[in-house]
């Protein structure tokens, strides 16, 4: 499958880009990726059409969100900037990790 997993709130709890990343976040993502599914990270403050989101430029932000996730062991295929084409969307407003947690997303998917 093609996974798409929002960067914040959903990996990262806050936008800080440096606090721990949510309970069971780590395994899960990395379970699905050894699982072979592909792991995509998306996040609008990386969208061209938000290029000063939160005071810094794409590069800085791509540059961060993988500083971040290379920093937590967090595997993972790319990036996607534009619209989104997904199998399952894993997002604070869909598969919500912050309500059901990663665990339970886990165990739906794996």
């Amino acid at each position: 499958m093609n996974i798409f997993v929002d960067f914040d709130k959903t990996i990262c709890p806050d936008y800080s880009g440096k606090t721990m990343p949510m309970e069971n976040a780590i395994a899960t993502i990395n379970a699905l990726y050894d699982a072979g599914h592909t792991i995509n990270i998306y996040s609008y403050r990386a969208n061209p059409d938000c290029e000063q989101c939160l005071g810094r430029t794409v590069p800085q932000e791509i540059e961060l969100m993988t500083d971040y996730l290379n920093k937590w062991h967090i595997k993972f295929h790319g990036f996607v900037l534009d619209k989104p084409y997904f199998d399952i969307l894993i997002d604070d407003r869909s598969y919500n990790p912050q309500e059901i947690g990663w665990k339970a997303i886990g165990e739906k998917l794996l």
